[in-house]
């Protein structure tokens, strides 16, 4: 049997996407890439999984990956793929970056050229058990948004809750039968206010650049300083059961027992494709999800710094109490996520170690919970166990730790 062959295009690591999503337009293609402009092509989002809104279509940016070549810990430069140094190149696609060297060169999967049919709603209440109650209902109804192959963005900034959704078609009418009904039911709650749309763009990169990159505030979604965030993948089961708990929950974040969340962004980037196996390093738990929850707390003033991770901290373990067996998106999770060999790698966590001692094993590459940083003090400069004499990062001395 003739493989059937794949088109492709290999990036430069430093590309944004934004400069990819026009090169993709230019050829007639559709690449799986970030939700932001200024993301790079090649960096710790591929190598830390990648969500998009066209990941139900395709899956993640790591499982669209053909190759990649990189600069290991000794210099040299390799090519990894399935057939050379296939070990390095599974790590890579998910196990994180700044981990296993520095890559350099990406070659991504590129798919037809796509339209898109999106659906914007915005609410503003002026009564807080209606806010609650259309959350609650917003909640219940993602299987079915996703099942109608949508994906996309949702914000709870009381007393303002909006969504981004897309689906990779131009069927307009399948949109309005499937949102039409959550529309009119908002309608129906005493104190909202409802405006939304519902529109065909031409093409994935129009897309982009219309309501992603030209709209900053919608997709930060928080006000502007430094934050600290935390992050839950969350299962269909939890919509389809405990929409209700769920909801409460969020209330609790942002109205009642703890008022000091600044956003709740969900993102629907899960199910569909992103289901499917593939042979990578990837969470498991992005294989059961179908949201991606990030929780944002705000500090104007480093005075102010441990009380927002103290924060964010607690009100992630609402989420992780909810959905104990699932995990974290690594790269926009807490720095300071508890047992986080499980939250960000899951089963998968023993084999990175193992390629990271592999392919670095002096641990030049370190990063905040990465692989292998257990093995290193809190700021990164002094290994805290090995066989032989280590020298300190930090102040030059070498001795046995």
């Amino acid at each position: 049997m003739t493989k059937k062959s794949q088109v492709a295009l290999t990036l430069g690591a430093g590309l944004n996407w934004m400069e990819v999503n026009r090169i993709a337009n230019d050829n007639n293609v559709t690449l799986v890439g970030g939700g932001a402009a200024t993301v790079s092509s090649g960096g710790g989002y591929v190598q830390g999984g990648g969500h998009s809104i066209l990941s139900p279509k395709w899956g993640l940016a790591a499982d669209n990956v053909l190759q990649m070549k990189v600069v290991l810990a000794n210099g040299s430069i390799v090519i990894a793929n399935e057939c050379t140094n296939p070990d390095l190149f599974w790590a890579l696609r998910g196990g994180g970056g700044g981990t296993f060297g520095v890559v350099t060169e990406v070659t991504y999967k590129a798919h037809p050229s796509v339209p898109m049919t999106t659906v914007l709603g915005i609410f503003i209440s002026n009564n807080t058990d209606s806010y609650w109650t259309l959350a609650e209902k917003f909640l219940s109804l993602q299987p079915t948004f996703s099942d109608q192959g949508f994906a996309g963005y949702h914000y709870f900034i009381p007393p303002i809750m909006l969504f981004l959704y897309a689906t990779p078609t131009d069927d307009v009418y399948n949109a309005n039968m499937t949102f039409l009904p959550f529309f009119d039911y908002a309608q129906s709650l005493d104190g909202l206010t409802v405006n939304y749309t519902i529109f065909p763009i031409p093409s994935y990169n129009m897309w982009f650049e219309q309501l992603i990159a030209g709209a900053p505030t919608v997709q930060n979604g928080a006000p502007s300083g430094d934050a600290f965030s935390g992050s839950r993948l969350l299962e269909r089961s939890i919509f389809e059961n405990q929409s209700q708990s769920l909801s409460q929950i969020f209330k609790d974040m942002i109205n009642n027992n703890m008022p000091f969340i600044n956003v709740i962004i969900g993102h629907l980037v899960a199910g569909g494709a992103v289901s499917l196996h593939y042979d990578d390093a990837i969470n498991p738990a992005w294989r059961t999800a179908l949201i991606h929850y990030v929780i944002v707390v705000n500090f104007t003033d480093y005075s102010q710094v441990s009380e927002a991770s103290e924060r964010v901290e607690t009100a992630t373990n609402l989420l992780r109490e909810l959905s104990p067996q699932s995990g974290a998106y690594l790269n926009e999770a807490d720095v300071n996520e508890p047992n986080w060999q499980q939250s960000f790698f899951g089963n998968n966590y023993p084999r990175l170690l193992q390629i990271k001692k592999i392919y670095d094993s002096d641990g030049l590459f370190y990063c905040n919970r990465c692989v292998g940083s257990e093995f290193w003090s809190d700021d990164g400069n002094c290994k805290l166990k090995c066989k032989s004499k280590c020298k300190c990062r930090k102040t030059g001395d070498t001795k046995q730790f």
